[in-house]
């Protein structure tokens, strides 16, 4: 009896409580009403619940420690009424109902009892029974059979779907909590198929709603047809191109919120288990039934999200009564080329195109550092010259030095025997003598004759290196300038919207602006005022002294930048700008699913349907939309639910508002900056001693690593020599 159990306690809330509520506010997404009283019941617990003045607050989702759990009778003030479900240690709590408890027929003490052969999953069959046998008095705790049953095993296969884990991970939680295991293999799948089936039921409605919304704020009735603006992205279950199931996602650009997906998947194991289980008859009548929910895609990965878009777009009409004809995607997508080709909404009607300018000025950024690279190559070549004719050069001075020293060997022989023959100077001296005065006496010897030879050798290396190292540049544009320019070119794009000249001069501004010299300044593009980026322009707005213009393109870049940027400011490219949108909200969505099915583990397509219904749920209407899957799965979400669900809502606000803040912007791309800057190896550098009295204080100051601003980040050391 000393397992841990679910215990259910169900809500009571008191007439006090309930009438103190208001009506909830309505929601631009709005919920169904019964949740919203839930959600309101649930505040209200949280209200009502205050302890007393001179105790400290007790919230439903605040840790305690160990020792905060110790029971007195001074904390009978923050007693509440117990709702929803508690891990109780079984073996205590059937020793208090048998110190307490007392038959209300015959007086006799009562236990608790389980029935291990009627557990279901997480709920066991408990029940509180009179000991006296003749009595047989007996009250029900939980009833396996019953709808609650049901909803904790539902709960338990969503929690798990929730944080993108299935049953295996279930089994080892309970394990290790001292719990009875969760429900078996074939009961865990029911319950799978049944919340797939519950979350896009869900979702689909969710996404209605959010259409019927978008017709409320144009103003038009929800059953007419109204053209939109929607942005469109494709996302896969793999990175690479192994993965299996992709996702294609449109949402609105006018509410930010998603209106269709679809899941698009290239292999179905229910199919290739069942081949092996069943006759070839039997399999076809299986896959009649299984049609609508197999594998709907045959070719490659980048197809994928042109397949699904076109599904979407033909099915928009007759489900959502909205027509996407414009749309905002990467530059690098086929889809509108597919659908326009297809023509989904006729043949009079053109579907349009507008970059995200995100991806635009990725693009900036990509094709400069191609160019860096390119560089990088090109020096590649004349600096493996110069080396090999360094190590040329080399091999010849040491030749040189063996010849010389063979020539002034041969000299002392020479003088040797002229001595003998009673001649001084000899032959050698006088060769030397005439040498001495004139140098172009040709050498007679074949020692001299090769150092003539090798130091005309080595004048001729050392004249190719000279022209091989013309060849090197030896300046290079920074990374972190490329991202300067990167940012500059997106804020140019998006500070003029509708104003394709104004929006192509700042675009040229940026380039103008990083070839500037003190000797040809060119801010002519570059924005005015004391808020402009450039500090050329503010010195002119404020009246102080002019900077310096320092070049930050090398002049051996400026003709391969000069030529990105005239491929990327042109007014084809640009007048697909014009809205300054981007797909933000898209790799927001795709965030939320893949934190719900992971990447990097293998994953069906019920778990990908499963993590888009909810990512859609969540994304929409906030995490408070999950208590209508859990009333379609007919678990009923009680208060401690509905004030999770509140409270992950704020936190995510406020989450979002803290990584808006400038300062952490900014905090990112330093950090972004630093991480692209190379590294150089460890300096340390050690100042003199300080004599101290009694002990001399040894200081030194370490230098860590070179920040991305060239400055060195120091620590300081204090040694004690006694």
């Amino acid at each position: 009896m000393g397992t841990p159990s679910f215990i259910n306690t169900p809500a009571r809330p008191s007439q006090t409580g309930v009438e103190a509520v208001e009506a909830p506010e309505e929601t631009p997404a709005p919920l169904e009403t019964a949740i919203s009283k839930k959600l309101a019941i649930s505040r209200s617990f949280s209200s009502t619940s205050q302890p007393s003045p001179g105790h400290t607050s007790h919230s439903p989702f605040v840790g305690t420690t160990a020792g905060e759990h110790e029971s007195s009778d001074d904390e009978q003030g923050i007693c509440g009424e117990m709702k929803g479900y508690r891990l109780v240690d079984c073996g205590r709590f059937s020793q208090a109902v048998g110190e307490i408890g007392v038959c209300s027929v015959c007086a006799s003490p009562l236990t608790a009892r389980e029935d291990l052969t009627g557990q279901r999953g997480l709920l066991s069959k408990l029940s509180i029974c009179c000991t006296n046998t003749d009595c047989g008095k007996k009250a029900k705790v939980s009833d396996p059979y019953s709808q609650e049953a049901k909803s904790v095993n539902a709960r338990s296969v969503l929690a798990m779907r929730e944080i993108g884990r299935g049953r295996a991970y279930l089994e080892t939680f309970c394990g290790v909590m001292d719990m009875l295991p969760p429900v078996v293999g074939s009961a865990f799948m029911v319950q799978y198929q049944s919340l797939t089936e519950c979350s896009l039921k869900v979702a689909t409605d969710n996404m209605i709603n959010a259409s019927d919304y978008l017709h409320r704020l144009k103003g038009v009735d929800p059953n007419d047809i109204i053209d939109v603006k929607v942005t469109c992205n494709g996302t896969w279950s793999r990175r690479g191109f192994s993965a299996i199931h992709g996702v294609v996602v449109v949402i609105s650009w006018d509410t930010g919120q998603v209106l269709d997906f679809q899941i698009m998947t290239k292999s179905c194991n229910a199919c290739q288990q069942q081949k092996t289980r069943l006759s070839e008859e039997d399999f076809d009548v299986w896959l009649d039934g299984h049609k609508d929910s197999c594998a709907n895609h045959k070719g490659s990965l980048p197809a994928m999200e042109c397949a699904g878009a076109l599904e979407i777009w033909k099915r928009s009409e007759e489900a959502r009564c909205l027509r996407y004809t414009e749309v905002i995607s990467d530059g690098d997508s086929k889809t509108i080329a597919v659908l326009n080709e297809n023509k989904p909404y006729g043949s009079g009607v053109m579907i349009l195109k507008y970059e995200c300018v995100g991806h635009v000025q990725k693009r900036l950024g990509k094709r400069m550092r191609a160019v860096k690279k390119d560089m990088i190559a090109k020096n590649k070549v004349p600096r493996e010259k110069v080396k090999a004719l360094k190590e040329t050069v080399k091999k010849y001075r040491a030749q040189l030095r063996k010849a010389r020293c063979e020539v002034k060997e041969e000299k002392k022989r020479e003088n040797a025997r002229a001595r003998r023959g009673g001649r001084r100077g000899g032959r050698g001296g006088a060769r030397g003598g005439a040498r001495g005065g004139e140098e172009d006496i040709e050498p007679s010897t074949d020692a001299e004759r090769e150092v003539v030879a090798l130091e005309m050798e080595i004048e001729l290396v050392e004249e190719e290196i000279a022209r091989w190292r013309e060849e090197i540049v030896t300046e290079t544009i920074l990374d972190a300038d490329i991202d300067r320019m990167q940012s500059l070119h997106g804020k140019a794009i998006r500070d003029h919207p509708g104003d394709l000249e104004g929006m192509k001069k700042a675009c040229w501004g940026v380039f103008y602006h990083y070839v500037s010299t003190d000797e040809d300044p060119q801010h002519h593009y570059c924005p005015d005022g004391e808020d402009s980026w450039c500090k050329y322009k503010q010195a002119l707005a404020t009246g102080q002294e002019i900077p310096s213009n320092r070049t930050l393109i090398p002049h051996a870049y400026k003709a391969s930048i000069e030529k990105v940027f005239e491929d990327l400011c042109n007014d084809t490219l640009l007048s697909r700008c014009l809205l300054g949108a981007t797909q933000n909200r898209n790799e927001s969505f795709n965030s939320l699913v893949w934190t719900r099915c992971s990447k990097t583990d293998f994953s069906g397509k019920n778990a990908v349907e499963i993590a888009v219904s909810c990512s859609v749920l969540t994304f929409n209407s906030g995490k408070q939309s999950m208590a209508a899957l859990l009333e379609k799965l007919h678990a009923t979400p009680g208060p401690l639910s509905l004030a999770y669900f509140d409270s992950k809502d704020k936190q995510r606000l406020h989450q979002s508002r803290y990584v808006m803040k400038n300062t952490i912007k900014n905090r990112r791309k330093y950090k972004r900056r630093q991480a692209m800057t190379p590294r150089s190896a460890d300096v340390c550098w050690e100042p003199p001693r300080i004599e101290m009295s009694p002990s001399i204080l040894w200081c030194g100051l370490d230098a860590l690593r070179p920040t991305s601003l060239g400055r060195m980040q120091w620590r300081l050391r204090l040694v004690v020599l006694y």
